[in-house]
């Protein structure tokens, strides 16, 4: 009779630990589908007070150039660009020289484009003067908003439109 009642016993067990199992399985591949389908979706078009509210310092800089930081660039990894810092807009005072990571994409794309490849004409002309919206910084590299929505040209029009920009409120 003890040996019976070890037998249902394990098989209770057994029960008990298939089930646990499958709940795990369950809420691991929730968790794997959920978060597929988060970074999937694109994001809403950036906006110019948003970037203002969302970045730590605004700068105007000048282009100096820039190293791979793979062997590859790719649309989403971009290279680290090296600019020196002209005029803060935006935010305390920073070092002369910033290095950013100068992405290819504004985070709405979920895939690179086909025909997108780098090249040299890929970046600024040596020299060139740009607004960088400066969102954060990490190891000494800057990101800018949202990718390439964060850098566009330092043009007298472009630089009176930041100006006029205030911190809005958090909701």
């Amino acid at each position: 009779m003890v040996f019976v009642h070890g037998a249902s016993k394990r098989r209770r067990m057994v029960k008990v630990i298939q089930r646990i199992g499958l709940m795990l399985f369950v809420i691991f591949a929730a968790c794997v589908l959920s978060c597929h389908n988060i970074h999937a979706k694109p994001m809403m078009a950036p906006t110019d007070q948003e970037g203002f509210d969302r970045s730590a310092h605004i700068v105007v800089a000048e282009y100096q150039g820039y190293s791979k930081g793979a062997e590859k660039v790719t649309y989403f990894d971009g290279v680290l660009a090296d600019y020196k810092v002209v005029e803060v807009l935006k935010g305390g005072q920073l070092s002369p020289s910033i290095k950013i990571l100068y992405a290819f994409h504004d985070r709405s794309a979920c895939i690179e484009p086909e025909d997108w490849t780098f090249d040299e004409k890929s970046m600024p002309a040596k020299g060139s003067r740009w607004i960088l919206f400066l969102e954060t910084e990490m190891g000494g590299v800057w990101q800018t908003y949202r990718g390439d929505y964060g850098r566009r040209e330092a043009t007298g029009p472009n630089i009176d439109d930041i100006k006029k920009l205030e911190v809005q409120p958090s909701a």
